[in-house]
């Protein structure tokens, strides 16, 4: 393959991969994401958080709009995400960082925040995701 960019989209909708040359970023993005606002702080290691909010949330990641200028690609950052009185934690890797934020790919995701998703993903009520986290 040598330093040609290989990009490739699987068949299922939704379902993008794209391999880019020299270490840059690589994107991985097998769920599909949704619209959805949500306040985020974005804590770098060894860097201050930074807050933004989300344009879009899905199973595998988001997007955050933020000032992203401290943020490299492949960099590992906690995220807490506020849904009203809740918050919901995670760690991700950034894999795009644009000049409106930063694109993130969830790298661990504790039970909570999964069922949280798990709810974005099926469309379930609030109710239902009361009675999941009691």
């Amino acid at each position: 393959m040598g330093d040609r960019m290989k990009t490739s989209r699987r068949t299922t909708p939704g379902n993008v991969v794209r391999f880019q040359k020299n270490g840059d970023a690589i994107e991985h993005r097998w769920f599909p994401r949704r619209p959805a606002e949500f306040q985020v702080n974005v804590i770098p290691p060894d860097l201050p958080a930074a807050l933004g909010r989300t344009t879009d949330i899905g199973l595998g990641g988001m997007f955050v709009t933020m000032n992203a200028e401290h943020l490299q690609a492949n960099d590992l950052v906690s995220a807490l995400i506020y849904i009203g009185a809740r918050c919901y934690h995670t760690q991700a890797f950034v894999t795009r960082v644009t000049g409106q934020g930063v694109a993130l790919m969830f790298a661990h995701l504790d039970r909570k925040t999964l069922e949280f998703l798990l709810v974005l993903e099926t469309g379930d009520n609030q109710h239902e995701l009361d009675a999941r986290q009691a």
